[in-house]
């Protein structure tokens, strides 16, 4: 990647003096929409952006206070061995240009210091810096440019001078997917755009793709870089363990670090290329480091779903969930520690030596990058600048995911709470049958049910089953959404996103859902409701018919209330229990001491039925 900056001052890698840390700018088109502003604030007058350059017309303040703009110091002299930085502007025009710090104080709140000021009076396109010892810097650091005439902004960014070279990085990014041809295909160009055709990184990125569709042919990807192997499909997890295992076995180059990629996220590809070099500078101590991205979301797109999470036993905490990136001050507090467990796959990056053995369990989905950050037991390391965004999760759950919820949280759970009393883990299975028949989802019970069998068989079960095979009797179970688009129309259903207030809201089961049942003790209302799949279960009381919908795609399904089914969960939970309370200590004490095989490369190859 070569910025206006390094074409003027050549572009060959001096590696004791390395950009680190590129401005990037939003496409001119969205610049009317709510991603511009996660790349520059600005007040009084609109920038432009065109051709690789912002247009700052006079009188407009413009700020890099932004997600992707602000320069984390604080966390990359943490993290990396930095002796000094240098912010570079390349600017035309006259202005101010002030260089801030900027904190959080418990007590004052935002804390701003202002570090160094520039007047510009040229017409000329001019280089301007600022230059710091990496130790006189604690926390975050932008710019602001005050235009007093019509100025135009070529680029900016962030030297780092070492007292050494840099560490040879060679960095893998695998992406796993499964029927999303558009989406590879623009991830993958972008990604070749970037790194391969005018990049001095070329030689040091390589994409593994793993398709376990089969449906991806050459003209969907560039012919440099990329390689795609066509896959068992055996879930994410079998995808991401494909490549894990194609760059560990590359006979051609010896991969020295892999990035997990989502295949259906939107990428700002210089994500990439600090996480290379924060690997690049960084300390011994966090040589083996996972790097998370934060997740944000497409429909409110400074709005952070996550940045970091850790598993509570029966439900994820997500770190930094719901943070407005607009906001100066939770963006601020972004970059605050935080204590988390593990990252997320959407944008994860990890070390990649003595991996062979040591390779994720087989979960097909869900949970399986919760429980490899916690076996692994990696810090994790998450800063402002590095992150994705991904569709809203709320109403996209299908019944399947029921069965792989439970299975795998009961696993992680045996093995890393075997302590842990086995009433706890039947409480667990009670909740989550109860708040399926408050949702009238009767059938995702049976789901559950199954969940709780098939972990009672320990780690052979992983071994005497197939899990393609296994996979079309889940998605046989449970619900089927259709197009059910005319009924909503008909229904006057809404299918705008969310209120952004409601998003991350906190519902609670009231006195009167409480002595109710939620309802189901009162007559029903008989008319048929519509509701978004991710609804609270509070939402459906005292209804009796409801269709079930996402809002994106205009599918669903309906259900009704049905008294009887009371007891019938009871009956289910019951035989649930009497199973556990049988089986569950010598299940658990079976994933401890036997799921090594599990993680090996010989059980993953047979798994994937490869070499």
């Amino acid at each position: 990647m070569a910025s206006k900056i390094e074409e003027i001052q050549g572009k060959t890698l001096d590696r004791t003096k390395t950009v680190i840390h590129h401005f990037i700018f939003p496409d001119n088109e969205d610049m009317d929409s709510n991603y511009a502003q996660i790349y520059f604030r600005w007040t009084r007058q609109q920038p432009e952006c065109r051709h690789g350059k912002v247009r700052i017309p006079a009188d407009c303040s413009l700020s890099t206070c932004s997600f992707f703009n602000i320069f984390p110091a604080g966390k990359w002299n943490k993290y990396a061995d930095i002796h000094t930085y240098t912010f570079q502007i390349l600017l035309r025009g006259s202005a101010k240009i002030y260089l801030w710090e900027t904190g959080f104080d418990e007590e004052e709140g935002v804390d701003r210091k202002l570090l160094g000021m520039k007047r510009t009076i040229s017409d000329e396109t001019r280089l301007y810096e600022f230059g710091f010892m990496a130790d006189a810097l604690d926390n975050n650091i932008f710019i602001v440019i005050d235009a007093e005439s019509d100025c135009e902004l070529y680029g900016g960014q962030v030297v780092a001078r070492t007292c050494y070279e840099a560490k040879p990085v060679n960095l893998a990014i695998g992406i796993c997917t499964y029927h999303r041809e558009e989406s590879v295909r623009t991830i993958l160009q972008q990604i070749y755009t970037t790194f391969f055709e005018q990049s001095i990184l070329a030689d040091n990125i390589g994409v593994f793709v793993a398709d376990n569709g089969g449906t991806l042919t050459e003209s969907d990807y560039p012919d440099r870089g990329v390689k795609v192997m066509k896959n068992k499909n055996v879930g994410g997890t079998g995808g991401f363990v494909r490549c894990l295992l194609e760059a560990l076995e590359d006979p051609n180059k010896e991969w020295t670090h892999i990035l997990f990629l989502d295949d259906d996220i939107r990428l700002e590809p210089e994500s990439i290329y600090r996480t290379y070099m924060l690997y690049s500078f960084i300390r011994p101590n966090f040589r083996c480091s996972i790097l998370g991205g934060s997740l944000m979301r497409m429909d409110y797109p400074y709005i952070q779903h996550a940045k970091g999470e850790r598993w509570m036993f029966d439900h994820v905490e997500f770190g930094r969930n719901g943070f407005n990136l607009l906001c100066e001050e939770d963006l601020i507090v972004n970059e605050l520690e935080k204590d988390v467990e593990y990252n997320g796959w959407w944008y994860c990056a990890m070390v990649l030596e003595n991996k062979k053995n040591e390779l994720p369990l087989p979960f097909f989905i869900h949970i399986d990058d919760i429980e490899y950050g916690r076996r692994m037991g990696w810090p994790i390391m998450t800063m402002n600048g590095i992150g994705v965004w991904h569709d809203s999760f709320e109403n996209r759950k299908q019944s399947a995911m029921e069965y792989y919820d439970m299975r795998n949280s009961l696993i992680m759970n045996a093995l890393y709470e075997p302590r842990r009393p086995v009433e706890d883990t039947c409480k667990r299975v009670f909740r989550h049958l109860v708040h399926q028949m408050l949702k009238y989802r009767y059938d995702d019970q049976l789901l559950t049910l199954r969940a709780v069998e098939d972990f009672l068989e320990g780690p052979e079960y992983f071994k005497t089953h197939d899990p393609i095979l296994v996979h079309e009797e889940i998605m046989e179970m449970g619900y089927h959404p259709k197009n059910v688009v005319k009924k909503l129309y008909e229904m006057k259903a809404s299918r705008d996103p969310m209120r952004k207030e409601d998003l991350y809201r906190k519902y609670t089961f009231s006195l009167k859902h409480k002595l109710t049942l939620n309802g189901w003790l009162l007559f029903g209302k008989k008319e048929l409701t519509a509701l978004p799949m991710g609804c609270h279960a509070t939402h459906l009381y005292r209804l009796k018919n409801v269709l079930y919908y996402d809002p994106q795609s205009g599918s669903g399904f309906t259900v009704k209330r049905k008294r009887g089914m009371a007891f019938v969960t009871l009956f289910r939970y019951a035989k649930a229990a009497w199973k556990l309370k049988r089986k569950y200590e010598d299940t658990v004490q079976d994933y401890v001491l036997n799921n090594a095989e599990l993680c090996s490369s010989d059980f993953w190859k047979k798994y994937l039925s490869i070499g």
